[in-house]
Formats: structure tokens, sequence, C-alpha cells
């Protein structure tokens, strides 16, 4: 965890960098359905993640830090603001580079910690 707050000057949601202190990565299925599954990425690998989407050449405010296992990323947007706190969680679809795609999941990191890692599948 400390190359990767290297990699972003220190400055993530204090819960998520609890989730690594805990966790370092997850897996689960929080909605419960066939084919649901979230997967925290440990630290180690999510500078490789957004490296291997080309996340940041073309949205260089997202920082991907989870998956669904399938076709979509979960995200920090860090367009809005510099407190890592209120840096809102969004939903990405891999391999797209527009930000109209984007889907919002929380407003903060805790506001899904709360929700119980909850989020809707159109």
């Amino acid at each position: 965890m400390v190359a990767l707050l290297a990699d972003f000057d220190g400055r993530l949601p204090s819960g998520y960098c609890q989730f690594l202190r805990d966790s370092n990565g997850a897996e689960g299925g929080p909605n419960d359905w066939a084919g649901d599954s979230l997967r925290f990425l440990a630290s180690t690998e999510i500078t490789s993640f957004n490296e291997g989407y080309d996340v940041w050449s073309s949205l260089p405010d997202l920082l991907c830090f989870a998956s669904d296992g399938g076709d979509y990323a979960f995200a920090f947007d860090r367009s809005a603001s510099s407190d890592p706190e209120a840096w809102s969680v969004v939903r990405k679809p891999l391999g797209t580079p527009f930000v109209e795609d984007l889907e919002l999941v929380a407003r903060s990191f805790s506001e899904w910690v709360e929700s119980q890692f909850s989020y809707d599948v159109a």
C-alpha cells in the first residue's frame, strides 16, 4: 500500500485506505444474484489495472480500484474535488473512454460502504 499511496501523493479516501489495510483486496457478490461479483483490487494491482485498460489516457481523473468481474470497473472520480473524502464512486464500462458512460454509484467511498457495496446493473 505504501507504493500506491506514493503514486497518488498520499491522497486516497481514509475509509478505502483502512479497507486496504484490513483486506488488501476482496471478492464477493454483494447483490446476491447469478453472475453478481465485486472484486476489489489489491493495492499492488491498481496501477497496472488502470494502465492495462488505458484509463488515464482518456479519463485521467479516474482511479479504478474494483471490478464486477466482467465489463465494468469501479473508480474514484477525482474531477470534482481535491479532497479524497469527497471523491464519488462511479461505475465505468471497460473499453470506453467517454465520461458520459460513467454511472454514479455513491457520493463517496464511505457512502458506498454504508450501502453494503450495492450497485444497480442496467
